[in-house]
């Protein structure tokens, strides 16, 4: 090799490097880089869910198929729905608890964690039980899948059992562990999946296996997370009942229920929109609208499932630390750094929307695009604004979060419904567009006073 070829890949090794460096050394930086590593688990875990799911679909055929989707999905939604987030509490708490030094208090959080979780898994299992019977009925569910379709309706309970070893392994900065976790479960399916197609199985082995390969991810995060509060000798004396542990921060079952209910407003803002546009449009203008709304979430994508997630722990840390600095620094650069990259994904979407939609779903789908464009547009915008929840959840400020969640989904589905109205499959998506002016608007004007505390440029000592 020439010497002038070694020398110039010589310094792109250690720009590399040198870029490397820089990245790591900068605090604000964290929640990219820590949103990077969860990029590889979750690529994994949308590729393996794909894969699985058409396995299990060629399996079983259409109707055997789709009595496992409403079992799934049956199970799944009754979790969001009744699950209480404690994962939040322990990152807020946990982290003051960390600074302060006071392991014993971080062990009770850890077992009201554990309580609610119980609490939650109670509740959705009896949810499930109910409706399984009046589901089964409805869908045809074969007699000899009934008793495994049972089996398969427990599952509930551990999905109810995440929030706090997920809560422990953030606060410990486990993203790795959390990255690999995600995709257990689909590639198990995957392996299953494959057998069963070649061994010609049905429903009550898919259901079986679905189950297992659930669980056992499940159990794998409970796992890394025991590790990881073993390796910090957190795990002696864990078992023994604290104090008060039920209620180990005053106020925490308020913030807890104040979470809930964000997330419940949030849920409801992006599950119950399809369905309104199918009540005023039909079934046509349901579809178009969903395949809007799909295409436009590859702008909130990134922002949602990776940023979000990342940048929460690294704001309760800096609260509980008191370094304004850092966390203003934070804030205001993961905005930027999303804002902009939500508005190039959001270029190519309007550039390239139309041909992508024609080629996944057909001709007849093309009249979802302006409504497409406008979503992404939302999305766009959102993105600038994101750390905005994360931060007023981290110092405490839920109520307002909560206040301002319930007042733009109201508005939200008024416009909603206004511009479908008038306008078709395209106004629902300017309704997207109103709903993120709104929010970003009362963002700023209630939470004006705490954000701008936190916002406030300070000056160096």
């Amino acid at each position: 090799m020439p010497l002038a070829d070694t020398l110039t890949d010589n310094r792109a090794v250690r720009g590399l490097r040198a870029l490397g460096g820089h990245i790591r050394a900068k605090p604000w930086l964290r929640p990219v880089r820590n949103a990077g590593t969860l990029l590889i688990g979750r690529t994994a875990q949308a590729v393996l869910g794909l894969v699985a799911m058409a396995l299990a679909a060629r399996a079983l055929g259409t109707e055997a198929f789709g009595i496992l989707a409403v079992l799934e999905s049956l199970v799944i939604a009754t979790g969001k729905l009744t699950r209480l987030n404690a994962q939040h509490a322990i990152l807020r708490h946990g982290a003051e608890a960390l600074q302060a030094d006071r392991p014993r208090h971080l062990q009770r959080l850890i077992q009201y964690g554990v309580t609610v979780n119980a609490l939650s898994a109670a509740v959705a299992l009896t949810i499930v039980m109910v409706a399984l019977g009046p589901a089964g009925d409805a869908f045809g569910l074969p007699p000899d899948a009934a008793p495994m379709a049972r089996v398969y309706g427990t599952l509930v309970v551990f999905i109810m059992f995440v929030d706090t070893p997920r809560g422990v392994l953030q606060l410990f900065d486990r993203w790795r562990l959390l990255s690999l976790q995600s995709a257990v479960a689909p590639f198990l399916r995957v392996l299953t999946g494959a057998g069963m197609l070649l061994a010609g199985a049905g429903l009550p082995a898919f259901l079986l296996a679905w189950f297992a390969a659930r669980a056992f991810a499940r159990m794998v995060m409970m796992a890394m997370a025991l590790r990881t509060l073993r390796e910090r000798g957190l795990l002696r004396g864990l078992a023994r009942p604290a104090r008060r542990f039920w209620r180990p921060e005053p106020g925490i079952w308020r913030y807890v229920g104040g979470i809930q209910v964000t997330r419940g407003l949030m849920t409801l803002r992006e599950d119950a929109a399809v369905i309104a546009v199918g009540w005023l449009l039909g079934p046509g203008g349901a579809g178009l609208f969903r395949v809007a709304d799909k295409l436009g979430q590859v702008v909130e994508k990134p922002v949602s499932k990776l940023l979000t997630p990342t940048i929460l722990p690294e704001l309760t840390h800096q609260a509980a630390r008191g370094h304004t600095r850092d966390r203003r620094k934070m804030v205001l650069r993961t905005a930027a750094l999303a804002g902009g990259f939500s508005l190039v994904l959001c270029g190519a979407l309007a550039l390239a929307g139309k041909p992508v939609i024609a080629l996944a779903f057909g001709e007849a789908y093309t009249g979802a695009y302006a409504a497409m464009v406008l979503t992404a547009v939302a999305f766009a915008g959102q993105a600038w604004i994101f750390p905005l929840q994360p931060l007023l959840f981290s110092t405490g400020h839920v109520r307002l979060v909560v206040a301002v969640r319930a007042i733009t989904t109201a508005v939200y589905f008024a416009a909603l419904a206004g511009g479908t109205v008038a306008f078709g499959v395209t106004g629902a998506g300017l309704a997207a567009i109103v709903y993120v002016a709104v929010l970003g608007a009362l963002f700023l004007v209630l939470g004006r006073a705490p954000l701008s505390g936190y916002l406030r440029k300070q000056q160096r000592s």
